[in-house]
């Protein structure tokens, strides 16, 4: 079964002008600075035309829908309507809200995502994604100066469309450790049912594994996984496809073997909670058949043909609607108000509960414009305030990343080895573009980071932890300091067969924060919807996290030297033979680091919400989504979000089915 048309025409067509374009405006917007590589000064937005979608429909790709007034100045609605539930954000989250909450057929769902759907052909492929990064299915957040990376503005992309950012990563399918899920538990107060035991059926619940479907391979990752393992961790007849990687590049078990020379266990599965998530292995990914799974094309993609599911892609939500409290009862939310990509305003009740599922930025500046969060804040923005909420905002938190890049021997000979050393000259070749179209296999599959792992460093050993503060992830592409640099660079020549980029042949090793203990903040910039939020992100204000990267770069560097990679490694490209000490190494990583695109924290779980996902002093609202998260987990978050949608959907339909109940019995004793 090969990959869907759509996306095999991409692979052998032209690239959209769009994406060449923004993807070139994202590459001349980084300015390089000589020895250390790409700082994101700034990323232009561009406006881009109506899509067709799938079902014939035109879905506006607006960036941005129409100026939003100010509070006093708000039009009457053009338009007002009722249903059940709403779900704003159409991401991780919200695909799995929206799909599960209209499995029961009484109950009216309406989905309010401000992407468009996602018909753009390299979201379907995933060796796609640098096309995808600055273009119109990114929103492309900056922060503010950053204090202690020296007043730089780091790149931020998140996803602009249906799916979220999970529709443009690199698709780790990651969970963390029990330890993880041990502190979300102690923050909602302890045995609140936020335990590894309590997630784990959620996690199971979601996914659709190759492993345990029959189709799984542990053998390349350094290790036999029974079926009985593969069931007991993994689960089968979920939506989320998820599997072992359909073509492991040979530099990448080069690098499983050199880690191992230098010392690192093999782990099979890192998401095997009987044993530690230490060690080094193959990661699985979200793809089934080669192609990109995300929430939309599995959960939302079989929920679609539901009647009592409305999905309204380009639209912009303004606030959450209220009542007032009244004596002992608090506000209560009532439903939202949204612009939709013509500038029209609509105004939508919410009969039972209306839920936040936009994400660490949206959904705590969607509550700071209701009139949820710090007081004086919202003051001074002219909103009334409704629940003086400090934490709304605060938390943030991130995985910052160094690279260690090197390139080959023979950086443009070396270009031929196409399907070894990825470059430009890897989507031209032929026998590339057949296996993809005709069998979804080969490079074109590659999630780019297939090999990697997480480790305990010195550093963080002395300090007294114990979960693994550090991820290994190894790339067979030669990367600037800025990997958004060297990608977009890539983006920017152009489609498959007709790049004209020119990327050197070799490798990388990426180190990341996998637990950082720096926090950064978001707030609001003004009282409109229209004006992003002002994100202060925190990196490396603790020297814990600077130790993490710069005991992580010592280690690529030993893995590097090993033997395994002797056919491939050239010199050292990236910090350079001449940074060496500790001292340097810390400049490098403060100078240099990135994203490595894990958002969590800014709605946190016993501070804005309680256990139940319930804001704190209103009814009839909840936050579900990664910002929730009070301590990110160690790997990428999107397995992390969808178990935690999963869980909140069965919330908000036992309480549905309690209230219910209660005004069955209450009507019951008026008789």
């Amino acid at each position: 079964m090969g990959a869907p048309t759509p996306a095999v025409s991409a692979a052998v067509g032209v690239s959209p002008t769009a994406a060449a374009a923004t993807a070139a405006a994202a590459a001349t917007a980084c300015t390089f600075t000589p020895g250390w590589g790409a700082r994101v000064a700034s990323r232009s937005r561009v406006a881009h035309p109506a899509a067709a979608a799938a079902n014939g429909t035109t879905v506006r790709m607006t960036t941005a829908a129409p100026s939003s007034p100010s509070v006093a100045s708000r039009s009457p609605p053009a338009s007002t309507s009722t249903v059940d539930y709403i779900v704003v954000g159409g991401g991780a989250a919200g695909c799995v809200l929206a799909a599960r909450l209209s499995e029961d057929p009484t109950k009216r769902v309406l989905l309010l995502e401000a992407g468009g759907r996602d018909t753009k052909r390299m979201l379907h492929i995933p060796l796609g994604f640098p096309y995808l990064l600055g273009s119109d299915v990114d929103w492309a957040y900056t922060t503010e100066p950053e204090e202690a990376l020296g007043g730089r503005r780091l790149y931020l992309p998140r996803g602009k469309v249906l799916g979220g950012s999970h529709a443009i990563s690199v698709m780790l399918y990651q969970r963390g450790d029990t330890a993880d899920y041990a502190r979300w538990d102690a923050a909602a107060g302890g045995n609140a049912g936020w335990s590894a035991a309590d997630m784990l059926p959620y996690f199971k619940r979601s996914e659709a594994n190759t492993r345990v479907l029959g189709g799984g391979d542990t053998a390349a990752a350094g290790g036999h996984q029974s079926a009985a393992d593969a069931a007991r961790i993994h689960g089968a007849d979920g939506p989320l496809a998820v599997s072992d990687l359909r073509c492991v590049n040979e530099m990448s078990l080069a690098f499983l073997a050199a880690a191992s020379a230098a010392g690192l266990p093999r782990n099979p599965d890192f998401n095997d909670w009987e044993r530690s998530q230490e060690g080094v292995g193959l990661f699985q990914v979200t793809q089934r058949n080669g192609a990109r799974a995300t929430p939309a094309t599995t959960y939302l993609a079989a929920a679609r043909g539901r009647k009592n599911l409305t999905i309204h892609t380009g639209v912009m939500v303004e606030r959450v609607t209220m009542t007032a409290a009244s004596g002992s009862s608090p506000p209560r939310a009532t439903g939202v108000e949204y612009i939709d990509a013509d500038g029209q305003r609509h105004a939508v009740t919410a009969a039972v509960e209306t839920v936040l599922a936009g994400g660490v930025f949206s959904s705590p500046q969607l509550l700071m414009l209701s009139g949820i969060g710090p007081a004086e804040d919202l003051r001074s923005h002219g909103i009334p305030v409704v629940v003086d909420a400090p934490g709304v905002g605060a938390n943030l938190q991130d995985h910052p990343a160094a690279m260690v890049s090197y390139v080959s021997r023979e950086p443009q000979l070396d270009k031929r080895k196409s399907s070894v050393f990825y470059t430009e000259q890897t989507g031209k070749s032929l026998m590339t573009l057949l296996r993809y179209a005709f069998g979804g296999k080969g490079p074109l599959t590659s999630p780019m980071c297939e090999a990697g792992g997480f480790v305990t460093t010195p550093s963080a050993t002395a300090s007294g932890r114990t979960s693994a503060d550090l991820q290994l992830r190894f790339v067979p592409f030669a990367s600037e300091p800025d990997p958004y640099a060297s990608l977009g660079e890539f983006a920017a020549g152009g489609a498959y067969l007709t790049n004209s980029s020119s990327r050197p042949a070799g490798f990388t090793l990426q180190s990341v924060v996998a637990r950082p203990v720096s926090r950064g903040r978001v707030s609001l910039k003004s009282s409109s919807v229209t004006d992003r939020p002002v994100i202060e992100a925190g990196w490396m204000k603790s020297e814990e996290d600077v130790a993490t990267l710069v005991d992580g770069m010592k280690l690529c560097r030993k893995i590097a030297a090993q033997e395994s990679f002797s056919p491939y490694r050239g010199t050292e490209r990236f910090p350079g033979g001449d940074v060496v000490s500790d001292a340097d190494l810390a400049d490098y990583a403060r100078s240099t680091c990135h994203t490595a695109n894990a958002l969590v924290g800014t709605c946190a779980l016993g501070d804005v919400v309680d256990a139940q996902l319930r804001v704190k002093g209103v009814a009839g609202l909840r936050v579900v989504d990664s910002s929730v998260m009070p301590t990110i987990v160690g790997g990428q978050t999107g397995a992390a979000t969808m178990a935690l949608a999963e869980k909140g959907a069965d919330m908000i339909r036992a309480a549905a089915v309690a209230e219910a109940g209660a005004a069955a019995a209450a009507a019951s004793a008026t008789l």
